[in-house]
């Protein structure tokens, strides 16, 4: 189960079964807090993920193949959870998954910020699994009145990765700051512009801020495992639309 599970029941069905509210109070919303997840204690996790960080920035298929779970491999798509690996080897899995056979493709980058996470949550209903991003904890019901003030659904909303992250006037590095995001969900407009999110602060201003500055609450999570050999990579939660 991911957080599609837990909420996306009742979320996801909002924009069909309430009123839109008007064109001029869309961006208008209550800041919704979040508590974000601790850091693992864990030295050894904390090694395991070095190594991880490394092969990724070396886009080492080798090194990264040898971090993979050598039995269990899972692979939970949107179109449905593969068994544990038993004949398909799971770094082939994984690689399929990022697409990591593509040296200039997305899935390097993004397995280099699954690496970068040092905070993993237990995986709902998968002993001894704990994944990243962990989504952080927040009250669902404000995020329901913040969906129907904006007119939006789950997969419209994100959470910074600090808690001070500059809002800035246009998409780029050197624009004008007009705002910082704090520990709160923030309704995203656009996902993509220029390598910046487009995005509405709750009193209607708008503003930018670098794509790898927010996680979305909805998105594809890394699975770890630890196994006699040590941290492993066990699973991964996304992608696969395409059986």
């Amino acid at each position: 189960m991911r957080i599609r599970s837990i909420i996306g029941a009742v979320l996801l069905a909002l924009p069909g079964l309430i009123p839109q509210a008007d064109a001029a109070a869309r961006a208008r919303y209550t800041a919704v807090p979040i508590v974000r997840p601790a850091p693992a204690a864990d030295a050894d996790f904390a090694a395991f993920r070095q190594k991880l960080v490394e092969a990724a920035a070396h886009k080492d298929v080798a090194a990264v193949s040898a971090l993979v779970a050598a039995q269990g491999f899972f692979w939970e798509r949107e179109v449905g959870t593969l068994p544990p690996a038993v004949e398909t080897p799971g770094a082939s899995l994984l690689g399929e998954a990022l697409a990591l056979s593509d040296p200039a493709g997305h899935g390097w980058g993004a397995l280099a910020r699954f690496a970068a996470d040092h905070a993993p949550a237990p995986a709902p209903g998968r002993a001894g699994v704990v994944c990243t991003p962990a989504y952080p904890v927040f009250n669902e019901p404000a995020l329901r009145a913040a969906m129907t003030a904006t007119g939006s659904d789950v997969y419209d909303w994100a959470y910074p990765a600090a808690d001070a992250v500059p809002v800035l006037s246009r998409p780029h590095a050197d624009a004008r700051p007009v705002a910082t995001l704090g520990a709160t969900l923030v309704h995203v407009l656009a996902w993509d512009r220029y390598g910046f999110a487009e995005i509405a602060l709750p009193d209607g201003r708008t503003g930018y801020v670098a794509t790898a500055q927010v996680t979305a609450l909805i998105g594809d999570q890394l699975c770890y495992v630890k196994t006699d050999a040590g941290w492993r990579i066990g699973g991964y939660i996304g992608g696969g639309e395409t059986p």
